[in-house]
């Protein structure tokens, strides 16, 4: 890995399809092979700085950051105070770029799990791996969002980026006569994890009738 290269990478890694993969090599071979976590960490910090990203090709950038510190490790990334800092700044861009759609939706995807190694700050492992911060703010409901009843639309108006072909134009609309609450991302492994060790398949109070009835069904099979 050539010293200039915490300077030149941020310009390299537009070209993903090729300079992407060759930087994060490099990275490996410096901490693996050389034992070396300097770079590395000032690459970090050249990717993710302190001004708001404004293009994909900054998000972009951010993205590459988490995975240089995934290569890195969390443990070496947080030695110091000051790499500790960097790894939280991190970490709460790629929260952000996730939640605000900065990116088309596989993008996406791959951006979580980058944050899913690293930790996502907005589901600690004290509370139960719950989201308990959204968009910058509290999340009261811990990650649960209420869908009203009555008139609802499935699907998108109009053709953002990422959508699939039935899910436009239009959408589907549909009539609920009843409320219910739904997860603004799907359940992790840490959450069913904890619903498992709580012993959820034996408490009859978790259930409902219907539910219940196929949870004992499950069980005598």
């Amino acid at each position: 890995m050539s010293p200039i290269l915490p300077s030149r990478s941020p310009a390299l890694c537009a070209d993903r399809a090729y300079w992407q993969e060759t930087i994060l090599h490099a990275v490996g071979f410096l901490v693996h092979s050389q034992r070396e976590c300097a770079r590395p960490l000032a690459l970090i910090e050249r990717l993710c700085p302190a001004d708001t990203p404004t293009d994909g090709a900054a998000w972009r950038r951010i993205w590459l950051a988490g995975e240089v510190a995934g290569e890195l490790g969390v443990a070496r990334a947080g030695e110091s105070p000051a790499s500790a800092h960097t790894l939280a700044c991190v970490r709460h861009r790629l929260a952000a770029l996730v939640e605000a759609g900065r990116l088309q939706v596989g993008e996406r995807v791959a951006v979580a799990a980058v944050l899913a190694r690293l930790g996502d700050p907005r589901f600690p492992p004290r509370g139960l791996h719950l989201l308990v911060r959204y968009q910058g703010e509290c999340e009261p409901a811990l990650g649960l969002v209420r869908v009203r009843h009555g008139r609802l639309m499935l699907g998108s108006a109009a053709d953002p980026d990422g959508a699939l072909s039935n899910e436009v134009p239009g959408g589907v609309r549909l009539e609920l006569d009843y409320a219910f609450w739904i997860g603004r991302y799907p359940v992790i492994v840490a959450q069913f994890r904890a619903f498992v060790a709580a012993g959820g398949y034996e408490r009859r109070d978790w259930w409902p009738e219907l539910g219940w009835a196929w949870c004992q069904g499950q069980r005598r099979r």
